[in-house]
């Protein structure tokens, strides 16, 4: 089995060299699957991260459930620890670590009750994990706040049947791509 951190290059290699046209109908189809979902219109609260490069889309999503009235949050970095912070539209988006978009606003969410978070994944496996970037920030932060509606988006092309994982790794409830969404249950 190939280690994360080949496996993760492999991953980031392949998803670059998606044609755009490519990407921008797997993101869609994607996003209408993760629409679809029942815990997304149950959930009040949406976090979210926010796409850069060649990661599934999320504007849209973030428009959608701000459209709905939903909260929508996104990722905030401070040192090794993830919390989300509350964003009312796109314009309160700013830089953050790692280039990554984060809000500008000093708005953190305490409360998590009713809630769906779409996470980022390099790659996923039949057994509900994911492969990230390496830091550890989403794991940490479901180690905290664990009853999480944990919905990864994955093309169908890297979801594999097994991916290298450590007893830290947090698994998902679901795996959202542009064919099916598998759950976990």
């Amino acid at each position: 089995m190939t280690d994360k951190k080949s496996l993760r290059r492999q991953c980031l290699d392949e998803r670059n060299a998606v044609p755009e046209a490519e990407k921008v109908k797997t993101d869609r189809k994607i996003r209408e699957n993760l629409l679809e979902l029942k815990e997304y219109g149950e959930s009040s609260l949406i976090l979210t991260y926010v796409s850069a490069g060649s990661e599934t889309a999320t504007e849209e999503i973030i428009l959608d459930a701000l459209g709905r009235g939903k909260s929508v949050a996104v990722p905030y970095i401070e040192g090794r620890e993830m919390s989300f912070r509350f964003i009312r539209s796109l314009s309160d988006l700013t830089e953050g670590s790692f280039g990554i978009p984060t809000s500008k606003l000093d708005e953190p969410v305490c409360d998590f009750s009713s809630c769906l978070c779409v996470t980022p994944a390099l790659c996923a496996d039949l057994s509900f994990h994911r492969l990230g970037y390496g830091g550890g920030y989403y794991d940490r932060f479901f180690e905290k706040q664990n009853d999480i509606f944990r919905a990864v988006l994955c093309p169908e092309r890297f979801v594999f049947e097994s991916i290298p994982s450590e007893a830290h790794d947090i698994t998902a409830h679901c795996i959202i791509t542009e064919s099916t969404i598998r759950r976990c249950y």
